[in-house]
């Protein structure tokens, strides 16, 4: 399929992926938990992608809150990102991203064991005491091969001289890797996003609401991050922070989805007028792009700068790669997502996308396998229990659909999920078929869950009408589904119906526009 380079008028302007917002911790499924696994075994995912341990490769645990009221995590979570994102900023380094390493925090185990889950040749982890405007930061690097410690330094300093203790533990780093530093190198592990302390505390504090991705995380992490600008108008990332916050809004709370696109380009625009080096900013753009004004080309060229400024930036793969299986390009879609999860190999988010990309494939028995490993620590997301389920049916695997349809009912507060059992008997069985059609009535009326989760079950119980009635109310919710049904093979059912193409027509889907 081609790619409509226009931006079209949208009818759905509050279209919008929630599958890139999930931030929540995954484990490997199938054989069991992810963290009940034995330091011999392996990752069946990261198998399959061919990656093994890359020997100039670090993750940045979480460093602990060691401050008397215990008040700080936010500031130590904020140390150790920004030594991160340093690091990331040295080409020959391969950093594992936040969401992977930080999982960690709340599962202590020895640096072997978190080298092997990580696909990682170093650990670095440390403490943080914060008093007043006194700071000691402790850090310590270890091989993960062996759990030797290579190095280890305690920094008692002034508050604001917090910038330089981060360049120092970047630095010690790299030298204790023997990695070779450039004059370009030195510059980048020195460079300063802003010089105000209250400013970059503000910031800390809306990354740290942001990573929660809650309805009250995300409203204060817009204050933090508008605070933080308020302090310091040139501060970049701060500027990219509130952009991708402007995208989620409107999927969290009563937010209007048109005031959150023009702000959110605002400030993502703003971000790289500040620093055009920095890729959150474009990524924060093409997303907003795509979900709100539909412009492909725009979006395309955004996250084609994001990947390259920074090929590990995971939001930013997560991102693309939704994007990519959305205009047609599902091959992309699945090598950005392999990508996202060789970056970010814990992350539930970028597992999901990865076991969506294979469905669009066809490659749907490695899907299932990917969307176990999704769920497995964390299986009551609805999304992902409601998206497994439909591909189940779509695929005529009956039995394996009904028990994730009954804990997908269960999940959002059904009264009786049961009742999906005779749903699906009607479906198998045209002599008990009108019994299914009674059963799905009265699930229709027991819960609120959106139009979009009806359509595939209707159109399966030939009720192609009422598919299409379910499927206008979507659309007059602005749905984030809707920008799947050219591609996604839960709606390989009803893809040719008039009515479903008038409606990926008026979307602008270059699935359609390129035809």
């Amino acid at each position: 399929a081609g790619v409509d380079t226009g931006a079209p008028d949208s009818r759905s302007a509050k279209l919008k992926v929630r599958f890139a917002l999930a931030a929540i911790v995954i484990a490997l499924a199938g054989i069991g938990a992810f963290w009940s696994m034995t330091p011999d075994e392996t990752d069946p995912i990261i198998d399959d992608l061919q990656v093994a341990m890359r020997p100039n490769s670090i993750a940045v645990l979480p460093f602990v809150d060691m401050s008397d009221s215990q008040d700080q995590q936010y500031f130590a979570d904020g140390i150790a990102e920004e030594i991160l994102i340093r690091l990331n900023d040295y080409p020959d380094l391969a950093v594992i991203a936040r969401t992977s390493s930080f999982l960690f925090r709340d599962r202590p185990a020895a640096a072997t064991t978190i080298g092997r889950r990580l696909n990682t040749a170093y650990v670095l982890e440390g403490s943080v005491r914060k008093a007043g405007d006194r700071v000691r930061i402790t850090a310590q690097l270890i091989h993960a091969d062996d759990g030797f410690h290579l190095w280890s330094e305690t920094y008692d300093r002034q508050l604001d001289d917090i910038f330089a203790v981060q360049e120092e533990i970047a630095e010690a780093i790299t030298e204790q890797l023997e990695l070779p530093l450039t004059p370009d190198d030195r510059d980048r592990l020195a460079r300063r996003r802003t010089d105000d302390l209250e400013a970059y505390d503000l910031y800390l504090l809306g990354r740290h609401n942001w990573a929660t991705r809650t309805d009250e995380g995300l409203v204060s992490a817009q204050r933090f991050f508008e605070s933080a600008i308020e302090r310091d108008s040139t501060f970049a990332p701060a500027w990219a922070g509130l952009a991708a916050v402007y995208d989620a809004l409107p999927w969290y709370i009563d937010f209007p989805a048109s005031e959150a696109a023009e702000r959110g380009k605002r400030a993502a625009r703003r971000a790289i007028e500040l620093d055009p080096t920095l890729a959150e900013a474009y990524a924060a753009l093409g997303v907003l792009l795509y979900e709100f004004d539909h412009d492909w080309r725009g979006a395309a060229e955004a996250f084609e700068t994001a990947r390259e400024l920074d090929p590990s930036y995971a939001q930013g793969l997560g991102w693309e790669c939704l994007f990519r299986a959305v205009i047609g390009e599902t091959q992309a879609a699945l090598s950005i997502c392999q990508q996202a999860v060789t970056v970010d190999p814990l992350s539930m988010h970028a597992t999901w996308q990865y076991a969506s990309a294979l469905a669009m494939e066809g490659r749907i028995d490695e899907s299932l396998v990917a969307f176990d490993r999704a769920m497995a620590d964390r299986p009551e997301v609805p999304e992902i229990q409601a998206e497994k389920a439909g591909l189940l049916l779509a695929s005529d695997r009956y039995e394996e659909a009904i028990p994730e349809y009954e804990a997908w009912l269960r999940t959002e507060g059904f009264d009786s999920p049961e009742d999906i059992r005779t749903v699906i008997s009607g479906i198998r069985d045209v002599a008990v078929r009108e019994r299914g059609k009674e059963a799905l009535t009265r699930l229709e009326g027991q819960g609120r869950v959106r139009p979009f989760n009806w359509v595939q079950l209707r159109a399966e119980l030939g009720e192609i009408d009422r598919a299409m009635e379910w499927l206008e109310a979507a659309h007059a919710e602005g749905d984030p589904q809707l920008l799947f049904l050219g591609v996604d093979p839960r709606f390989q059912i009803i893809r040719d119906e008039p009515y479903t193409r008038r409606i990926m027509g008026e979307i602008g889907l270059p699935t359609i526009a390129g035809e």
